[in-house]
């Protein structure tokens, strides 16, 4: 039987882990190094501190390309043959995915768990069922996707980084003690015995706060769930029917034998700092040595010089004695800034983006611009395979969650006619667990051919007649150009199909009337 204690004790042996390996400083940094802060912590008050904030622009530039391809998913049978009930079940799959990521904005989503990949080293998101949510049908409950930060997500396997192979997920999060307290209330629990608590992290504010502890593991095949905070448990050993843990995980890049993956920006970190120290000594070295001074005898004015201008300067003495002069202006060695660029310079290169990659070069040729940048995303192809990866997951993890909360419920599996609307059909969405089903997780890329540019290119072949058919060129048509495309494909095909019947109609009936013409044999 599940208990707080248990979910604190292995609360405290995740957080003893991650601090072993340095995360929560690692991930602290490198927050700071990405948004600019990267002076935090020095004692240099006569120091000019300046910020070259290389890393942020190659993290981003690695993020637009891997977030350039527009990804969709579409549910398949593995043998492909569907009866006309299951071509209904999985056309309502499919409307259902796009749905959830309309309404989830998944896509936004998507962006900004790369961008954690990228900067902190992995990246979770978490989906969980809303039974009270309004759908505007008769039947309630959506899916929900949330963002999780990897210094709140805990392995039960810390030495792998599969999801199903974990015997036990634990996911913690701050929350408002007041909160809390409320939904203590309402599951009948006394609210007075949750505490505030604190874990060393700085909430940001005075509102007292506490850490709920979420568990997930599997029995018998299923995931189960059970949440407790400040020693209470909130909820109890809890069903939830899933086949697959409703998060999906992914590294930037992996380290052997740990669950957390290794940030791009964690080992040229030094890197950045080199830069920004040498950078301003360079602008402490021309602020003190650039400028002329001015040297004078401070026995002629034991006052002290004053240089505002139209002001008389007094002088004890002889006045022509009182003679002032100027310093010469101290060069400073060229090698500082050499260093700088080249620091620069193999430090993007290093982490695998180019000047040619960030537009950084002289556009003479097209051409050799779009095949170096080609060539310089190549270090990417394997991020780029792990995004693949992870959205198909998440594809599969909605999918379990239809299949055990969904139901029946009305969706836009049907057509209302030929100029009509999708009608609104009821869905059994149970079969989904009787059903084989595969995902295929289809990309279009478009960093360098984009969907306009397609369009003007089947334009002009359509127009010189090299492409010929209606259909082929309208297959070709990107989908967010043309939204009525399914529904022009198929007035095609029907028009097609017609004219194709006639000739075939007209032959039979002459043949009929050449048979019943024929003399009889005498």
């Amino acid at each position: 039987m599940i208990e707080a204690r248990q979910l604190e004790e292995e609360y405290a042996e995740g957080r003893s882990y991650n601090e072993g390996i340095g995360l929560y400083e690692t991930v602290k940094r490198n927050e700071n190094f990405y948004v600019g802060r990267q002076w935090e912590g020095v004692q240099a008050p006569s120091l000019p501190k300046p910020v070259l904030n290389i890393l942020k622009r190659v993290v981003s530039y690695f993020i637009s390309m891997l977030v350039s391809d527009d990804i969709a998913a579409k549910a398949e049978r593995i043998d492909g043959d569907e009866t006309p009930e299951e071509k209904m079940l999985l056309e309502a799959v499919n409307r259902e995915f796009e749905a959830i990521f309309e309404n989830e904005e998944l896509k936004t989503k998507n962006r900004y768990a790369l961008r954690d990949a990228a900067v902190d080293g992995d990246c979770c998101l978490y989906c969980w069922f809303d039974p009270e949510e309004d759908t505007g049908d008769l039947t309630k409950g959506v899916i929900r996707a949330e963002l999780l930060d990897n210094t709140n997500v805990y392995f039960g396997n810390r030495s792998a980084s599969e999801v199903e192979r974990q015997p036990y997920i634990l996911l913690a999060r701050r929350e408002l003690l007041s909160e809390v307290r409320r939904r203590a209330k309402a599951a009948g629990m006394d609210p007075d015995d949750i505490a505030a608590d604190s874990d060393g992290q700085e909430d940001g504010d005075n509102a007292a706060r506490v850490t709920v502890l979420r568990r997930l593991w599997k029995e018998n095949g299923t995931v189960h769930a059970a949440e407790a905070a400040g020693g209470v448990l909130l909820k109890k050993d809890t069903d939830l029917g899933y086949s697959r843990y409703p998060l999906v995980w992914m590294n930037w890049e992996q380290v052997k034998n740990c669950y957390h993956g290794q940030s791009c920006m964690t080992p040229v970190i030094p890197n950045q700092i080199d830069i920004n120290r040498l950078f301003a000594m360079c602008l402490k070295q021309v602020k003190d040595g650039a400028f002329p001074k001015l040297v004078y005898d401070k026995r002629m004015f034991p006052d002290g010089w004053n240089n505002e201008v139209g002001r008389a300067v007094g002088a004890y003495g002889d006045v022509n004695a009182a003679v002032t002069r100027a310093t010469g202006v101290t060069e400073m060695s060229g090698q500082a800034l050499e260093m700088i660029r080249l620091l620069i310079q193999y430090t993007k290169e290093t982490m695998g983006a180019s000047d040619a990659a960030l537009g950084d070069i002289k556009a003479d040729n097209t051409s050799a611009i779009i095949a170096v940048q080609k060539a310089s995303a190549m270090p990417l192809e394997l991020q780029k395979l792990e995004y693949y990866r992870f959205v198909e997951n998440t594809m599969r993890v909605l999918l379990d969650m239809m299949s055990v909360n969904y139901g029946q419920r009305l969706t836009d599996a049907g057509t209302g006619g030929e100029d009509a609307a999708p009608a609104r059909v009821p869905v059994d969405f149970d079969r989904l667990r009787e059903m084989r089903l595969r995902l295929r997780v289809d990309v279009g890329e478009s960093a360098y051919w984009s969907e306009l540019a397609m369009q003007t290119t089947m334009d002009n072949l359509f127009t010189k007649g090299i492409v010929d058919d209606v259909e082929l060129y309208l297959d070709s048509v990107p989908r967010s150009l043309l939204p009525n495309k399914e529904r022009l494909l198929e007035e095609i095909r029907r028009k097609k199909k017609t004219a194709e019947e006639i000739p075939a109609a007209g032959l039979e009936a002459k043949n009929e009337r050449s048979v019943g013409n024929e003399m009889p044999m005498l």
